[in-house]
């Protein structure tokens, strides 16, 4: 066992402004990926507009048309992808602060996630392993608009 993995007696000073710093650190993580989230609907959603304007010119304009469709589809595709592993990214990175301020937490009589991780294990679907009900839904959205993408292009492609 590592020292952080063993519970004290006391609590020290430092130890709970580790904690706070911690939390204070999920709690950022956690806006960054709200923020980023936005970015990337904003960014698709415009995407996919600008490929339903174009569409709707596509029979006057021809190929040029055609051409810019296929440049954006595979521009919000690719976009999809890096969402999706940014997601990903967020996800590591909040799992692995839980789980340091939940180490912490055996250590200081500060027991606020604790709590909180054992409700929401209860709450899980059955099927899934842990509580990942949100982040679940969080990665389908980038797959979803990559689907959309796609879909726009074999449409507009085939016209």
């Amino acid at each position: 066992m590592s020292p952080i993995d063993e519970p004290a007696d006391f609590d020290e000073p430092a130890l709970l402004d580790n904690y706070k710093l911690a939390v204070e650190m999920a709690d950022r993580v956690s806006a960054r990926r709200g923020t980023t989230n936005a970015f990337f609907i904003i960014l698709q959603c415009l995407l996919v507009a600008t490929v339903a304007l174009l569409g709707t010119a596509t029979a006057a304009v021809g190929a040029a048309a055609k051409t810019s469709i296929t440049g954006l589809c595979v521009v919000g595709m690719i976009a999809s992808v890096a969402w999706f592993f940014q997601l990903q990214g967020y996800l590591a990175i909040s799992d692995a602060k839980a789980q340091v301020i939940l180490n912490l937490e055996k250590r200081t009589s500060a027991k606020i996630f604790r709590p909180e991780w054992k409700r929401l294990r209860v709450v899980r679907f059955a099927w899934l392993p842990k509580f990942t009900e949100l982040s679940l839904l969080e990665q389908l959205v980038p797959a979803a608009f990559c689907v959309v993408d796609l879909a726009l292009l074999i449409v507009f492609l085939a016209l």
